[in-house]
């Protein structure tokens, strides 16, 4: 099953990318990356060790967050809380955070939340998140 199957201590393989070139500036796929999801309840021992990050940013500290988190082999779960990128509307922006997360957040699943920098209106639709919702495909109640 998908992701949303209910199953715990999966373990999930990916590529991430764009075919047709009109999100980004080159066209194709990552490399193969994999995470593990968090094992079921029954399935595992406590403590849950989770990561909770938020105004990442895009500056030397964001970057040492960056390491630590990669290097912390405890964490089985993040969370991040909004004011990701800092963007703000600048799609290149977008790009380079993403070059710079990669690493840290590739292994590790990850629940991505929006927050006051991820308003951005889309030019022409005026459309709010249009970046932030092509980004991130969170589970949702619907």
């Amino acid at each position: 099953g998908g992701l949303d199957s209910g199953k715990g201590g999966q373990q999930y393989y990916y590529t991430v990318g764009d075919a047709s070139g009109e999100f980004g500036e080159e066209k194709g796929f990552s490399d193969i990356k994999s995470f593990r999801t968090v094992p079921s309840a029954r399935a595992r021992e406590y403590p849950l060790h989770i990561a909770i990050i938020g105004d990442i940013g895009q500056t030397v500290h964001s970057e040492a967050t960056c390491y630590e988190l990669r290097n912390d082999t405890s964490i089985e779960l993040g969370i991040i809380v909004g004011d990701l990128s800092y963007a703000d509307g600048y799609g290149p922006r977008w790009d380079s955070w993403g070059r710079m997360v990669e690493k840290c957040f590739s292994e590790i699943p990850w629940l991505v939340l929006p927050g006051n920098h991820e308003i951005e209106f889309e030019h022409d639709t005026k459309q709010a998140f249009k970046a932030y919702r092509h980004r991130f495909h969170m589970p949702s109640s619907s």
